[in-house]
């Protein structure tokens, strides 16, 4: 496992590891990341992750803080509360 900064911070964000685990309609389960589209604020944000090579993005929502930390977890806290993954008949290996 390649614990970079990025991961770190994905992780940290998501509330560990395990809840960035993911279970696609296919059975596959996948790493799910947070991607921020931009340098200022508003940040747009995306879910994303990569299923049989091809890379699968989806959108978040839009948040208003500069800190990518903060952002992060914003982002995170949505796609729960919002159940973003449960409207593509996704669903997360750690509710």
């Amino acid at each position: 496992m390649n614990l970079n900064k990025a991961s770190i911070a994905q992780d940290r964000a998501a509330g560990g590891l395990g809840r960035r685990k993911m279970r696609i309609r296919s059975g596959e389960i996948v790493t799910v990341s947070l991607v921020i589209a931009g340098k200022a604020s508003p940040s747009r944000v995306y879910l994303r992750f990569r299923s049989g090579g091809v890379m699968v993005t989806r959108p978040v929502g839009h948040f208003e803080t500069e800190n990518t930390l903060e952002v992060l977890k914003l982002g995170w806290a949505k796609i729960r509360a919002d159940k973003i993954v449960e409207q593509f008949e996704w669903g997360w290996v750690e509710p």
